[in-house]
């Protein structure tokens, strides 16, 4: 979780300053970077980084299509309101639906969106969707790194709208079956 926020921040940061990068977790080879000499050292994702072309290549617009980097989830299906049976309407909270946008566009593993969001009062819940293809299929769990991407996002959201608000990891905070509790925000005032 705290590497996928990290490298997040530093991706994004990147981007700002007209870098092309892209994340790299299950597609590259981790021999190739020989220079760690720690044996329980482990570098989970790396990014190319350069200048972008002006127009992407036609393999490159091929490996876009394939692996569905352009589309998204429908809003409805990832934000929720009080619990999870109930969506949550964009008309309903305009501010936090543009923060929300914003954590729907952040990337991750096979473009699956893992993270759920419960709004409940003050508080917004983060959750990730566990998807089996992922357990055990590698060394380290790389929808942890989706759920620090999503946390960097949210957080940059809600700082871009001067929204305060506090991080902790609440005993209390709802659950849901097929959905792993990660970390709520809480907000100075509601937006309800």
């Amino acid at each position: 979780v705290d590497f996928g926020y990290i490298f997040e921040h530093i991706i994004l940061n990147m981007v700002k300053h007209h870098f092309g990068t892209v994340w790299l977790g299950g597609t590259f080879k981790r021999k190739q970077f020989d220079i760690i000499e720690d044996d329980n050292a482990f570098i989970p994702a790396v990014t190319p980084v350069g200048y972008p072309a002006e127009k992407p290549s036609f393999r490159e617009q091929a490996i876009r299509k394939f692996a569905g980097s352009d589309e998204r989830k429908p809003f409805e299906d990832l934000f929720f309101h009080q619990n999870f049976s109930a969506p949550l309407k964009r008309s309903k909270i305009p501010t936090l639906s543009k923060i929300l946008d914003f954590v729907r566009q952040a990337p991750s593993a096979s473009n699956k969106q893992p993270w759920r969001v419960l709004l409940e009062g003050k508080n917004l819940h983060l959750y990730i969707k566990e998807s089996p293809k992922y357990i055990g299929n590698y060394k380290y769990n790389i929808q942890a790194i989706d759920a620090g991407i999503a946390i960097a996002h949210l957080e940059l959201g809600l700082n871009d709208k001067a929204l305060a608000f506090t991080t902790k990891v609440m005993e209390e905070a709802p659950t849901e079956d097929g959905l792993r509790y990660i970390i709520s925000f809480k907000l100075k005032k509601s937006l309800q």
